[in-house]
Formats: C-alpha cells, structure tokens, sequence
C-alpha cells in the first residue's frame, strides 16, 4: 500500500497551525477538517460570541458627528451586554467584530454573509445602502472574536484579537453547527444546544434607553447618588 506522500501535511496539522486570515492563500486547508493520527475525527470552532436577533433602528449608524458621545463612547457602536446589575454587568461593542451575520426581513431570514478583513459594523452598514436596503431590520451575528474578562479606561470589556482556529474532536464540531442553524433560526430547541467556545453565551443588544445607564454602572464613583426620601416629623 503506497504511504502517504513526502512533505504533505494532514489537514489537521494546517487547522491547528494556520491563524484565522481568510485571505492567505491556506484557506482551503484550515476550513477543511480530518483525521489526526490518534485516528479521531477533528475540525475546528470557530464561533467564540454571538448576539442574536438585534434591531437596526435601536443602532445610530449616521451619527452627526464622529466624536464622543455624553457618555464618553462612540456614537457609532454595536454595543452588547452581559448582565444588567453592578458590579457583574459587562458592555462590550462589537463593531469590529468579524465573523457571520444574518439579516432579517418580515418573512424569516433574508440575507447571510461572512466579514473577516472588515468589521461587522461597516459590513452591516454597507447593507443599508445597497441592493438589501428596507429588506431587513433586524439582524443576528455570530463572532469569530472572542471577549476579554479585563475593561478598557471607558469600561468597555474589549474583543479578542483573532486566534489560531481551536481544533476540537467531530462530535463538538457538529454542535456548533447545530448550535448556529437553531440560534439563528430562533427555534424552540435553543436551551439544549451551545457554542462550545462561546463561555459568555449570548449577548443583548444595548438599547438607547439602556446605554446611559449600563454605561453609568461601568465606572465606579459615576453612578447617580441615590437621595433617601426625608422621614416626616411627628408635627408635619
């Protein structure tokens, strides 16, 4: 029987050594999956977080200036949340995220597409423009970019950089694959099914009404004082 040949590498020793840059010429070969030479079945996890059914009008995707806004952020931002009571909330903006994203029309899903060199917020905001325009308003993604446990100096908890794809074993492969057609499907089967590289779960959109108080909750000494109503006297 004619051995393998000389110098070719095995689709799993490319998964785990090429990092996730979908334009290098690898490309076939970390998106493959195969056998490693225990004789398992590998591929790789891709999705690392995700947020899920996300409203575009709740999104200010042209804001009248560039600069900050009143609570110190960027007025162009997808921003995401982990939680809602101090000191565990956590607030996260995904516009550069890269990853797989679904747009939503009146009739189900209507449009799904791939960012891996740009971020999902211009690649998003590309869609308002273009030949999707008024065809969708809500939309789900699903991130290659995993997020920090640490916050920047605006309290943001910041996005991963992009990591060497984690090879995992057949079965945990299919499940993130189950785990994407039911999340973005909104199927009723979603407690059952995770991204096994997903540790946070889903994340919320932050919405206008939210964002100043989430943010307040990110940085300590800033939150409003809370005024004790004055008891009345025994005269009054």
């Amino acid at each position: 029987m004619e051995g393998p040949r000389s110098g070719r590498k095995s689709r799993l020793e490319c998964t785990a050594r090429v990092p996730m840059n979908f334009s290098a010429p690898t490309r076939p070969c970390w998106l493959g999956s195969g056998a490693g030479s225990d004789g398992a079945y590998y591929g790789a996890v891709l999705i690392k977080s995700y947020g899920l059914f996300w409203r575009v009008d709740e999104v200010d995707w042209h804001p009248a200036s560039h600069s900050l806004a009143a609570d110190g952020l960027h007025r162009r931002a997808l921003l995401g949340h982990r939680g809602e009571i101090r000191p565990r909330v956590r607030v996260a903006d995904f516009w550069d995220q890269r990853g797989i994203y679904i747009l939503y029309g009146n009739y189900g899903p209507h449009y799904v597409g791939i960012t891996t060199t740009r971020g999902l917020g211009i690649r998003l905001k590309e869609h308002l423009e273009d030949r999707h325009r008024g065809d969708w308003d809500r939309f789900s993604w699903f991130g290659f970019r995993g997020v920090l446990d640490s916050r920047d100096t605006a309290g943001l908890t910041p996005l991963a950089a992009m990591t060497d794809l984690k090879t995992v074993r057949k079965p945990l492969m299919i499940r993130e694959m189950e785990a994407l057609i039911i999340y973005s499907m909104g199927l009723s089967n979603k407690t059952k099914t995770r991204f096994p590289d997903a540790h946070d779960g889903e994340w919320k959109q932050v919405l206008r009404l939210q964002r100043e108080g989430l943010v307040t909750k990110l940085r300590p000494g800033r939150h409003p004082v809370q005024r004790r109503r004055r008891r009345p006297t025994p005269s009054e």
